[in-house]
């Protein structure tokens, strides 16, 4: 595929430009790592060029979206090999979020709240998809409704003190890998 004459920048170009392309699909892979050799390489030999930082930072961007995007899709499928389980309903959000695709995980709690109105966890999930895309008032909202259902619950999060507002961190964790139903999760990272 490589032309005669092509200058290491050109190639570069050309590699990121097929594994932006072809992403996880057969070919993408081997074309990633050409391009950060590549990328690599030219930024040794010029390392003051914004170009090719910006260049190779999207490289990588890319490819940590199709890693993310993998991701999403074990949590998908922990989530069908044990339901009952809240931690990868939590890292799929995370995970869709950092893809923008927050509206496709909302879509789907909206659809599971609807099913179960009377699991607390569903208010939670639904609620953490509103929260990781921005929507507090819609999160709060949920949350609202979560306390009619169960008054004694911070269904969502741990009030602070002097705030009405929930904490972007620092939300409850079970000891047990998430599977309690009251628990939420304390970060984005898989327990063991």
């Amino acid at each position: 595929m490589a032309s005669q004459g092509e200058t290491l920048r050109e190639k570069a170009s050309r590699l990121m430009n097929e594994y932006e392309a072809l992403g996880a699909r057969p070919g993408g892979e081997s074309a990633y790592a050409e391009a950060m050799t590549t990328y690599q390489q030219l930024l040794g030999e010029h390392p003051g060029d914004a170009r090719l930082h910006l260049e190779y930072g999207y490289l990588q961007e890319c490819h940590g979206r199709n890693l993310i995007r993998a991701a999403a899709g074990c949590y998908e499928r922990a989530i069908e090999l044990d339901p009952g389980w809240d931690k990868p309903h939590y890292q799929l959000i995370f995970a869709r979020s950092a893809l923008h695709e927050s509206e496709r995980v909302i879509e789907l709690y909206k659809q599971r709240l609807a099913a179960a109105p009377d699991q607390i966890r569903e208010y939670r999930f639904l609620a953490g998809a509103y929260l990781r895309s921005g929507a507090l008032d819609e999160a709060g909202r949920v949350i609202a409704a979560g306390r009619t259902l169960n008054p004694a619950t911070t269904c969502c999060w741990r009030p602070r003190p002097n705030s009405s507002t929930p904490p972007a961190a620092g939300r409850r964790h079970s000891r047990h890998g998430g599977r309690s139903n009251n628990a939420t999760p304390k970060t984005s990272a898989p327990t063991s």
